[in-house]
C-alpha cells in the first residue's frame, strides 16, 4: 500500500469542523484514561532559547494507528517561513506500514487549539462573555475559532501583543467573524476576560510577568506557552490546575515553564470524570503537547483526507 501524503494546503482545505475535532480529542484522551491508548512523554533536543527539535509518540492498538510526530522550533523565522515546522507519520499497528505522511503545522494548531476548547468546555464558565488572548500568533487565531464554538455565548475579544502589527490582525480577524475586539495592556485583559489564553513563544528576552491573582474569580486560563508567561509563585492563587500530560508536572522554568503546582489533575483525569466537574473557582490549563492529542488529529484527517479525495500516493 502507497501511504498518503498530505500537504499543509490540503490539511488547510479539508477544513474541520472545531467541534469535530474537540468531540475526537474527547474520545482520545478517555480512550487514554482507560488505558487503551499508550504515550511516550514529549522528547525535547533543546538548541538554546526558543530553539529546539522535539518528538511525540503514541498508539491506539483497538483503532489500529501509531503516530510519530517530528517538529523543528526556531526562535525567529526567516522572511516567509514559518518558526515552528513539523511532520506527522501515522502508520498501521498490525503491519507497521506507512499510511500517512502529513505537513503538520496546522494540525497542531488544530489540536492544540481543540485540546484548550475541551478543557474551557469542562472547565470554564458556560456563561463567559469575554476572552482575552496575550499573544496574538497562530495559536490565538486558532484558539479563538475553537473556545468559541465551546463557549457559545462569548462577544468581547481583549487582545494584549508584543507588536502592534499582530494585535491588528488579531483585532481584524475577530471583527470578521463577528465578535468586538479592543487592544489592551496584558494585565486589563488578564482582569477583564472569563477566559484568558497566553500563548507568548520562549525568546531569550520573555520575561514573565502575569499574575494568576488577576483572574476573575470564577475564570479559566488555557496557558499555551506552558506558563512561562505567568509568575511561578501566582500559580498557587488558581483553584484548579490541570495539564495535558503528567510530564508537565516534572518540569522546571530552566526548561519548558514554570514549576505547576504538584495538586495538578490531568486533562485525561478530567475527561474521565465527565460530566462531573472540578470545585469551580480559578481554573488554570497547562498545554505543553502530547501525543495522544496528535494521535487523534492525525487519525481524523487521514480519513477525511482519503473521505474526500485529498493527498497523493507517495512510492516507498
Amino acid at each position: 500500500m502507497q501511504p498518503l501524503c498530505l500537504s499543509e494546503e490540503d490539511v488547510q482545505a479539508l477544513a474541520l469542523a472545531p467541534g469535530l475535532v474537540r468531540q475526537t480529542m474527547f474520545d482520545a484522551f478517555k480512550a487514554y484514561s482507560a488505558g487503551e491508548l499508550l504515550c511516550k512523554s514529549k522528547t525535547v533536543l533543546p538548541l538554546g532559547a526558543g530553539h529546539s527539535f522535539q518528538s511525540l509518540s503514541a498508539a491506539w492498538p483497538a483503532m489500529g494507528c501509531a503516530v510519530t510526530k517530528w517538529a523543528g522550533v526556531i526562535p525567529q523565522a526567516l522572511p516567509g517561513m514559518p518558526s515552528i515546522t513539523a511532520v506527522i507519520l501515522l502508520s498501521d499497528v498490525a503491519t507497521g506500514q506507512l499510511r500517512c505522511m502529513l505537513s503538520a503545522r496546522h494540525a497542531t494548531a488544530l489540536r492544540t487549539a481543540a485540546m484548550s476548547a475541551l478543557a474551557a468546555q469542562l472547565l470554564a464558565p458556560p456563561d463567559s462573555r469575554a476572552i482575552a488572548f496575550v499573544g496574538a500568533g497562530v495559536q490565538a487565531h486558532a484558539h479563538l475559532l475553537a473556545i468559541a464554538d465551546s463557549l457559545v455565548g462569548l462577544q468581547d475579544v481583549l487582545i494584549a501583543s508584543r507588536t502592534q502589527a499582530s494585535a491588528q490582525r488579531m483585532a481584524e480577524f475577530s471583527r470578521e467573524r463577528g465578535f468586538r475586539p479592543r487592544v489592551v495592556e496584558p494585565r486589563e485583559a488578564v482582569e477583564g476576560a472569563d477566559v484568558v489564553v497566553t500563548s507568548v513563544p520562549e525568546s531569550a528576552k520573555l520575561q514573565a510577568g502575569l499574575d494568576a491573582s488577576w483572574l476573575r474569580p470564577w475564570s479559566f486560563c488555557a496557558s499555551v506557552d506552558l506558563g512561562r508567561s505567568w509568575l511561578g509563585s501566582s500559580l498557587p492563587a488558581a483553584d484548579v490546575h490541570v495539564v495535558d500530560h503528567p510530564a508537565l508536572l516534572e518540569s522546571k522554568r530552566s526548561s519548558i515553564g514554570v514549576s505547576i503546582p504538584r495538586d495538578a489533575q490531568t486533562l485525561a483525569q478530567v475527561v474521565e470524570k465527565f460530566p462531573e466537574k472540578p470545585r469551580p473557582g480559578r481554573a488554570m490549563y497547562f498545554s505543553g503537547g502530547s501525543a495522544v492529542a496528535d494521535l487523534a488529529i492525525a487519525q481524523l484527517i487521514h480519513n477525511e483526507a482519503r473521505k474526500h479525495g485529498f493527498g497523493v500516493r507517495m512510492p516507498l
